[in-house]
């Protein structure tokens, strides 16, 4: 038999909520829905909204949460999802989750 046989790649998407502070990407969760990371996006857009007052009044980054594709080799080893305001751990901790 000389049966051509072809095969569909098959793509898992993750989705991945990221934040920036200056030129730093940090990623605050991951999804394999896009509804899903779309709907934690909004939440975490109106947490930061509700404490912007605050934030700004104490000098603290105000951080701009975004939805986008990311491919499994972007994550970091030692990934873990940071809470809507993971922005204000140390430094150290999170360049540890530098993309």
């Amino acid at each position: 038999m000389h049966e051509v046989v072809s095969f569909k790649k098959i793509k898992n998407k993750i989705w991945a909520n990221i934040f920036y502070i200056g030129n730093k990407r940090y990623i605050a969760n991951i999804y394999h829905s896009y509804e899903k990371a779309y709907q934690d996006c909004e939440w975490r857009k109106q947490e930061i909204t509700a404490y912007r007052h605050l934030l700004v009044n104490h000098e603290q980054p105000v951080p701009q949460y975004l939805t986008i594709p990311i491919h499994q080799s972007e994550i970091p080893k030692n990934w873990q999802p940071l809470p809507v305001f993971g922005f204000l751990l140390s430094s150290k901790k999170l360049s540890k989750k530098t993309i």
